[in-house]
This record gives C-alpha cells, structure tokens and sequence, in this order.
C-alpha cells in the first residue's frame, strides 16, 4: 500500500518510501528495506524526520556500519538540516554507531545552527531544547567538565522542578506514578526523543512509562 502511495503521491514520495522500509524491515525482510531506502535518499524532497538519518539507523541496526557512515557523511554536508536531522544522527552515532565524540559534534552543530542569526526563530525551541540535553548526557558519559552550555541546561532542569514543586503536583496522563515534583512532561516528545524531564533517558523509558 504505502508503495504504491509513493507512486501515486510524489510530493509525498520520500516520506512513504520511509515508512514501508521501515515496515519491511519490522518483518525482518531488510534487503527490501535497504532497496527502499535508497530510492528515498535519491528521490526529491524530504520526509517528516530526515530519510537520510532514517537509513542511517536502519544501516547501524543491520550491522553495515560502514555504509552508515557514509550516508551520515553525506547528511553532515548538506545545508537544509533542520533540528531533527541533527538529532537523529547525533542517536545514530552514540546508539547505533557507539560513537559519542561524532554524536556530541551532531548536537554541538545542531544548537550553533538552529540558535544562529539564520534560524528560524521559535520554532526551533523545542529542538534546541533537545539538543542540549543529548549533548549534557553525551558530555557526562565521555565525562567531560560541565561547560557553559551544560550549566544552562542544569539550571534550566532546576527551575522546572522548582517550578514544579511549588505548584504541587497536579494529574497528568505523561507523569509515571511515583515520579518526583519537577518531572512533568510540558511538550510530549517522541518516544525515542530525550524525555523533557531532563533526565537524559529516552522519553519511552521515562515519563511514557505507566
């Protein structure tokens, strides 16, 4: 179905191409996936979430890092990223790859971008919000020093549980039960983004849970 949607439906063509490799490759059937996935990265346009990140992750889960690499390489010089191309790649190094120090460059890359004089004002927020905290947690884990950035992340995760805390906690379908003051979700993130509690562990392991 979603193949024959690509056909019918260019300026949806990529997107669709993503979602039956994705598919294809649930069943297991990845030489179909890979197929698939190369069509998407040679075809015009984008999809929702970067194709090119997309078949990274894909490349690292099947063990071809080395085309991985390459297609992340290929990603890295392009010029109309935006800030979920930085942040799925940046997963893809330190999950898939097992490459922190090229993750913490997807991140680091991503914020100077998204926060530069060329960026798209608030409708960045969100990402650069995501980025800083995948960057802290790459940081602590090559542990390095906290820097400017990684103290403006912490005191930003202090102010929502000071926030929080003096509110009192109130019901909400995104905090887990028994989960502290300070650690309600404000913007539900996607299930493999950072949870927006700050505390750097994907948000489907986190305040999802429950």
């Amino acid at each position: 179905m979603l193949e024959r949607l690509a056909e019918q439906e260019p300026e949806q063509r990529v997107q669709h191409l993503c979602d039956a490799a994705q598919e294809w490759h649930a069943v297991g059937a990845d030489d179909r996936a890979r197929e698939l996935f190369e069509k998407a990265i040679g075809a015009q346009g984008h999809a929702v979430r970067d194709e090119r990140a997309a078949y990274a992750r894909f490349l690292g889960e099947v063990g071809d890092t080395a085309r991985a690499h390459e297609v992340l390489e290929t990603l890295w010089r392009s010029r109309d990223l935006d800030g979920s191309a930085y942040y799925d790649a940046g997963t893809v190094c330190g999950e898939q790859l097992g490459d922190p120090k090229a993750a913490l460059r997807w991140y680091t890359s991503g914020i100077i971008r998204l926060a530069g004089p060329d960026a798209n004002g608030s409708s960045n927020d969100v990402w650069i919000e995501l980025l800083m905290g995948a960057r802290r947690s790459v940081r602590a884990q090559l542990g390095e020093p906290a820097d400017e950035w990684d103290e403006l992340w912490d005191t930003s995760v202090r102010n929502v549980q000071e926030r929080e805390q003096t509110r009192g906690a109130s019901a909400s379908p995104y905090r887990r039960p028994g989960h502290r003051h300070g650690e309600r979700v404000p913007n539900v993130p996607g299930r493999n983004d950072p949870c927006s509690c700050g505390s750097g562990v994907k948000y489907k392991r986190c305040c999802a849970v429950g």
